[in-house]
């Protein structure tokens, strides 16, 4: 992650009593009723702030992105385990925005000797094509002749491994995955519409709604003149964006719009124009130096023996630092060369709240607006982690089961090459 010293995490609970400032000034109320403890997360006004805290977070940190030669090694079903509850970014170029979301399902198609995989028995056709070249890039197909399904494709030339893409978990830039799924809502196309919500040089455009922004403006504090920092940061405007989202949409639809393979694709804006895209990035040629993959490969001795249930490690430390290189995804929409899509290390809830305790012992007063945020809905925060089964104390829970749709595999139908991150409200199927 970024290279700040963590310290020592405060109590929630002196972060969430205060209601004002240090100089007196209120900022909005977040009360949490006891009675309603368990359906927290069902409260989109909340959500809101929880969302913006993420956004400040990822812009405002650096991520671990992996590199081509994560991608090109060898053995598909680790790989796959290890990507489970990563980042996918998506860059869309008529935008020039990033959206990105954790994947939360995942399956394997294990080359040629695969009787589920399009390439079994070496079987080469233009589709599939992509599978028969270096990893490190996407194979896109159509699936019932209407769902678009996205794989990341891996191993080496001529070892035609892929891993589909099932479910996902937005978390950054919602409007964009709301938009792509739910474009017949008027409210939510307006966000769109005329450029309103960004233009193609990435920057937030001055919303003519004055009203719905003052509405915005008493939410926040406006000592010192953060209000004026927090609009030059489109913070403000993002608040407004996703209380607009949220008005018009429950949460259970957010929390569904990515479960399933083609409601991936949909809520991403995928589609087959976006075959053998690549998924990594270089920033420069110095920092992606070529390594010799089957020396650096992840130590997967023990993959054919993992249970159901059998708890995944410090992700950070399973992948060793060859394979990937830290870097601010805020920068990516300046460079050249822009990939479709790369993948990120997850932060843990600990990086977070981190961040933001460090943020909070600064004392810098750009970032008063943000820290007063963070302690009025730190306990949403929290919640939105504990129900999207973030990663805590440095381990998440994995599950295998059986792929969907393959009865035709025969002996192989019955592999669990399946990946899922247990009990995640994104899962497209549940295991039996």
């Amino acid at each position: 992650m970024g290279k700040r010293k963590p310290t020592k995490l405060q109590s929630s609970a002196s972060n969430i009593a205060r209601t004002e400032n240090s100089d007196g000034t209120k900022i909005k109320q977040a009360p949490i009723s006891k009675e309603k403890k368990t359906k927290q997360i069902d409260d989109t006004s909340n959500l809101s702030y929880v969302y913006i805290l993420l956004k400040y977070f990822f812009e405002n940190s650096n991520m671990e992105i992996l590199n081509e030669q994560f991608y090109l090694q060898e053995n598909v079903l680790t790989i796959t385990e290890i990507l489970i509850g990563h980042i996918l970014w998506v860059y869309n170029p008529d935008k020039n925005i990033l959206c990105g979301s954790r994947m939360t399902e995942l399956e394997s198609y294990n080359g040629i000797n695969d009787k589920a995989s399009h390439a079994f028995n070496n079987k080469k056709t233009n589709r599939n094509m992509p599978m028969f070249l270096n990893g490190g890039i996407s194979y896109v197909y159509l699936c019932y002749g209407m769902h678009n399904c996205l794989n990341i494709v891996t191993n080496g030339e001529n070892v035609p491994d892929a891993i589909l893409i099932r479910s996902i978990e937005p978390i950054y830039n919602i409007p964009f995955f709301v938009l792509n799924k739910f474009q017949d809502i008027k409210e939510i196309n307006d966000l769109f519409l005329f450029d309103n919500f960004i233009d193609k040089k990435g920057n937030n455009l001055k919303n003519s709604r004055k009203s719905q922004t003052d509405e915005v403006d008493n939410k926040i504090d406006k000592k010192n003149g953060t209000n004026e920092i927090i609009k030059k940061n489109t913070y403000l405007k993002s608040l407004q964006q996703l209380e607009t989202v949220f008005k018009n949409i429950k949460y259970k639809q957010l929390v569904k719009l990515g479960s399933g393979p083609g409601r991936v694709t949909k809520c991403i804006g995928v589609t087959r124009d976006d075959d053998q895209e690549k998924l990594y990035f270089d920033i420069n040629n110095d920092q992606n130096n070529k390594i010799n993959v089957k020396e650096e490969k992840i130590n997967d001795d023990n993959i054919s023996n993992i249970k159901k249930d059998d708890c995944s490690g410090n992700f950070s430390k399973k992948i060793d630092q060859k394979y990937y290189f830290s870097y601010n995804v805020n920068n990516f929409l300046s460079i050249k060369k822009k990939s479709r899509f790369f993948i990120s290390i997850c932060p843990t809830v600990e990086d977070v709240l981190n961040f933001y305790e460090n943020l909070n012992l600064e004392n810098n007063s750009e970032q008063d607006f943000i820290i007063d945020i963070y302690k009025q809905y730190k306990i949403h925060l929290l919640k939105y982690f504990e129900y999207m089964k973030w990663k805590k104390d440095g381990d998440i829970i994995i599950q295998r089961d059986k792929r969907i749709g393959v009865p035709y595999a025969q002996e192989c139908a019955l592999y669990e090459y399946r990946f899922i991150l247990k009990n995640h409200p994104s899962i497209s199927v549940l295991p039996k």
